[in-house]
């Protein structure tokens, strides 16, 4: 498509859009506004219908008083006054008050009187059966408390509605007490529906049910009618209010049809509106070619005629005005200049490249549209497996056929579709056949699309041994709150065992049992307590600590553990064991571990020695403490590796790497040593610190099992 050809197309598209835009525009304001207003006038319009319903309700309440507050209505409920309807309920009254039906009842309910009148035809009329039943049956029209109260509303019998007012019949100075009830009903008929129209001057029709078809709401935020607006189509709107019978369910609905008179004169203004538009754009439009025709297109040609005939680095095209397309010829010479540069650095860069690639340990590939390997590095060609003269110039899936199924390959294909960057890890079987993780980050560029592939093998497994380490953390803490919740209720069981021991007991039998009681109490406290110890956080503080004592303290913690796996425990603790500096905590730190340890590789049952004693090393004093066991042993490769953080030989789950690896560190930071001598059946640990000459002794010594 030629120039002229796409900014004839631009401005095209450029009026039809603002054509558009401003339809589009005035249909959401203007026209909606116009939409509103018919809304509007129809909401008023509805409101002045609710009036006038309002107004005959108001209208048939004020007759129903004019008969009820009556001396001679109160005579003729008290059986004295015979004649009473024959006087004031003939037709005429009928006609007068436009009632249908006329109803008076004794304070027991009793219909004393009941009339039926049809207005359209001028006669009396039995009263209907369901309007009867109604009237016998529904016991809210007869409550009245007070000589003031009164019911209107809307009520639907027989599926004919009808306008209800019911009041007190009382004296005619509006005294009590209440002799009964006097009760006025006007059909909603067609003469009725006639007469509303006429006095809002407006269709009005008139149906009985909760009026399917539209959305009631009541948007004054009081109880009352319910009231739905509609538009029926682009000429009509109609409008419609939910009337509620007298015990507050959905029982009528008046609705009112109207033209859309300021809808559809919007939609007239609207279409001049965009005739005289289309003709102001178009206008401006042929001159806007016409300017863009003789001032830039006439001289592009020229331009692309002079490109064209230049055969080498060293052409030029004419310059001779001062605006844009000047400058443009001026920025091609200058660009011809920079090729001829250009052209000799591109040879070096590409030499540096490749250099820059090879410094990057990762596996890099740059592809281009059609997955062909335009530049790589040797960890590329290393984890494909093959040489860089085989993969270079070649497609990746002709070398890595697997790729085709992974989440790799397709990611290729979105990032050239889209152009985006997008990174992610996965889990991919070389053609080594190695599976390796790899964090893997691609790139759109120039070319193709730039690969890179990390290897994540280590940051995945320190992750999974740190998620292990916290767990074994978080359980740590939970034991030691188990274990102080437990040891509030072993001291209520203590104290009532060592309470009914203080008194006395007859019984032999329950004597020993109490004593059983307090005994394994006892032991239990201690357990408890131990945990706690151990499990509180011993700070770094150092101070002068009797390594047997501290021994003894772990001895419950490192007894239940042995007592799990059935290994017997020995303690052999020298007597007058000197003093050594250093965190009494961080020493029951290494029993511990290196006790567990031990505990662990004996699977099948042994025996654990705890052993203490002096060691001369070099004229100095050292107390040396040893910890053995009868296990399988550790063989020289895994013995090179025993302090390393997180490794273990030990399945998920029963060990995360750090125990030995934190005896070692505890005992450098006490500038102490640590030996371990392994084969199997026989393990020994031995660490040994510096003992402190007058520092005192300890007062833990001999054998214990």
């Amino acid at each position: 498509m030629t120039l002229r050809k796409k900014v004839i197309l631009y401005l095209a598209l450029s009026f039809l859009g603002l054509l558009i835009s401003l339809s589009v525009i005035l249909n959401l304001t203007v026209m909606r506004r116009f939409d509103r207003i018919d809304e509007q006038n129809l909401h008023r319009d509805i409101l002045r219908l609710e009036a006038a319903v309002g107004e005959n309700l108001k209208q048939l309440n004020m007759s129903t008083r004019d008969y009820s507050a009556w001396d001679d209505t109160c005579l003729y409920v008290s059986g004295r006054k015979p004649d009473y309807p024959k006087i004031n309920f003939n037709p005429n009254v009928f006609v007068n008050l436009s009632v249908n039906v006329i109803v008076v009842a004794d304070a027991n309910r009793r219909l004393v009187f009941s009339g039926g009148y049809d207005l359209k035809e001028r006669k009396i009329v039995p009263m209907a059966p369901a309007v009867e039943a109604f009237l016998k049956s529904n016991s809210a029209i007869y409550q009245h408390q007070n000589a003031d109260s009164y019911l209107t509303g809307l009520v639907v019998v027989g599926g004919k509605a009808l306008i209800l007012a019911s009041r007190p019949i009382i004296t005619s100075d509006y005294q009590g007490p209440i002799r009964g009830t006097m009760i006025m009903m006007r059909y909603l008929d067609q003469s009725e529906i006639k007469h509303l129209s006429d006095v809002v001057q407006l269709s009005v029709h008139g149906m009985v049910g909760g009026g399917d078809g539209f959305e009631f709401e009541n948007k004054r935020g009081r109880p009352g009618p319910k009231i739905a607006v509609k538009r029926i189509d682009r000429r009509k709107i109609v409008g419609a209010i939910q009337l509620e019978d007298i015990e507050g369910r959905p029982a009528y609905v008046f609705s009112i049809l109207k033209d859309r008179v300021v809808y559809g004169q919007g939609r007239e203004m609207f279409y001049y509106l965009l005739i005289v538009l289309t003709a102001l754009f178009s206008i401006v439009g042929f001159a806007s070619l016409r300017f863009v025709d003789q001032a830039v297109l006439s001289r592009l040609t020229k331009l692309k005629q002079e490109i064209g005939s230049i055969d080498s680095y060293d052409g030029r095209v004419t310059v001779q005005q001062e605006d844009e397309l000047s400058k443009v010829g001026s920025a091609i010479n200058e660009l011809l200049e920079s090729l001829v540069i250009s052209k000799h650095m591109i040879r070096d860069g590409n030499v540096r490249y490749q250099h820059l690639l090879e410094a990057i340990s990762d596996m890099v590939w740059v592809l281009n549209g059609k997955g062909v390997v335009l530049l790589t590095n040797s960890a590329g060609c290393r984890g494909l497996g093959c040489s860089r003269e085989s993969l270079q110039n070649h497609t990746l899936i002709e070398v890595y056929p697997g790729l085709r199924d992974t989440k790799v390959y397709k990611t290729f294909q979105e990032s050239l579709d889209y152009r985006r960057a997008v990174s992610f890890e996965d889990t991919l079987t070389l053609p080594t056949g190695s599976a390796v993780p790899f964090e893997i980050s691609i790139y759109p560029v120039a070319e193709g699309i730039l690969c890179i592939l990390r290897d994540i093998s280590r940051r995945k497994e320190a992750e999974e041994r740190l998620i292990q380490t916290e767990k074994m953390s978080a359980m740590g803490r939970i034991a030691a709150g188990v274990a102080h919740e437990i040891n509030n209720p072993l001291g209520l069981i203590l104290g009532f065992a060592q309470s009914a021991l203080q008194k006395g007991i007859a019984d032999a039998n329950l004597e020993y049992a109490l004593n059983t009681i307090q005994s394994e109490a006892i032991r239990c406290k201690n357990f408890v307590q131990d945990l706690l110890s151990f499990s509180r956080h011993g700070g770094a503080d150092q101070e002068l600590v009797d390594m047997n004592a501290a021994i003894q303290g772990t001895l419950t913690l490192v007894e239940a553990q042995a007592k799990v796996h059935h290994v017997k425990l020995t303690l052999e603790l020298a007597p007058a064991l000197p003093l050594v500096r250093g965190n009494k905590n961080h020493f029951q730190q290494i029993v511990i571990n290196l006790a567990n340890n031990a505990v662990d590789a004996m699977d099948k049952g042994g025996e654990l020695k705890i052993i203490t004693d002096i060691q001369l090393v070099e004229g100095s004093r050292f107390v040396r403490v040893r910890v053995s066991d009868t296990g399988h042993g550790i063989n020289p490769e895994t013995l090179s590796r025993i302090y390393d953080p997180f490794f273990t030989t030990k399945p998920v789950g029963h060990g995360t790497g750090l125990g030995l690896n934190m005896v070692n560190e505890l005992v450098k930071k006490h500038s102490g040593r640590i030996h371990v001598d392994s084969h199997p059946g026989k393990t020994v640990f031995q660490v040994m610190f510096a003992a402190v000459d007058g520092g005192g002794t300890s007062d833990q010594t001999g054998p214990i099992s």
